[in-house]
């Protein structure tokens, strides 16, 4: 990364997700995080201490309006991204938005619409798909590109997470295949390009204090031709399946989880990679920070967001209608 000046970082929501970004912003150069806004007073105020922070602000608008800033990071609950993130991109600021981009894909399209007006003017735009980081993947995607694998014709990925700790926003706003099923969702868009239509179905019976089902399953179409399955679930009893279950069947090698097999060969091989405990934010920091320093695109942008939504949503419609629904365009 070429030396140049800190990037000055506001951002928006310290929750428990945020709280740990604001940990990567200040470990991380060349940024320079020097606001921080929550609707929760005291919690803003508590995380800018911990961190050496001293403005924090209770209004997003009112913070934009004072301070002179190059990047905003936005971590508000799920269905409040748009507003904050179509703000700062107005406003020419280049932008981290957590996962799922949005809760729907209107509040998607606004917020790639508001990317697209001013890309031209060198802005980036990120979304949080935080899996494109892991090691793991990182290197299926790189054997997938090099060929290795062949064309492939079958995917799955889980998220299949016991989250009946959550309270509040999660119970009433949250849709888990689009809060967590974005995110197998869009390591297999970024394996085997996009996804063109989906079927699947659904149940309620597992976490019943939630107001979406908390179960569901989706077969998938990709546009080149391969299958794939889905499920997100937040209610099962044990630990996280490993790796999210993301597996890629080709017609020459195969690869389930971290375990990897070429044709003809009946036992696996582990790939040479280091494994990773949870979701280590500050690669994607790094990432966006080496982005904006040199123009080029971060590894997840808003339009990928914008299409694990897309899928995600189609799922939800078929899940209602029992049907087969193609995949919306963003």
């Amino acid at each position: 990364m070429s030396e140049q000046r800190a990037i000055r970082v506001a951002q928006i929501g310290v929750g428990k997700n945020g709280a740990a970004f604001t940990r990567a912003y200040k470990t991380t150069a060349p940024m320079n995080l020097v606001a921080i806004c929550d609707v929760n007073e005291s919690r803003a105020r508590t995380v800018a201490a911990e961190h050496g922070v001293d403005r924090v602000y209770t209004n997003f608008r009112e913070m934009l309006d004072r301070e002179q800033l190059d990047l905003v990071s936005v971590h508000t609950p799920d269905h409040l991204h748009v507003e904050p993130a179509v703000e700062a991109l107005n406003r020419g600021k280049h932008l981290f938005c957590e996962k799922p981009l949005g809760n729907n894909l209107d509040d998607c399209r606004r917020i790639v619409e508001a990317y697209r007006r001013v890309a031209k003017q060198g802005v980036k735009a990120m979304c949080g798909h935080v899996l494109r980081f892991n090691p793991v993947f990182v290197e299926v995607k790189r054997r997938i590109d090099a060929g290795e694998l062949g064309k492939l014709f079958y995917l799955e990925g889980d998220y299949i997470h016991d989250l009946r700790w959550q309270k509040g926003w999660n119970l009433e706003a949250e849709v888990p295949m689009i809060g967590g099923g974005c995110h197998p969702i869009d390591i297999m868009q970024w394996w085997a390009g996009p996804i063109a239509e989906v079927q699947a179905m659904s149940n309620h019976l597992a976490f019943p204090e939630m107001k979406e089902d908390d179960c569901a399953v989706a077969i998938l179409k990709f546009a080149s031709g391969a299958i794939g399955k889905c499920t997100s679930a937040y209610a099962p009893s044990g630990p996280m399946p490993k790796l999210y279950n993301l597996s890629a069947y080709g017609t020459k090698a195969t690869v389930v989880r971290d375990q990897f097999a070429p044709r003809g060969k009946e036992e696996w091989s582990p790939l040479p990679v280091a494994q990773v405990e949870g979701h280590p934010y500050e690669p994607e920091v790094v990432d966006l920070a080496d982005a904006i320093q040199n123009n080029r695109p971060p590894r997840a942008t808003v339009e990928d967001g914008a299409r694990a939504i897309a899928v995600a949503v189609a799922i939800q419609q078929s899940v209602r209608e029992g049907r087969v629904v193609k995949v919306e365009s963003v």
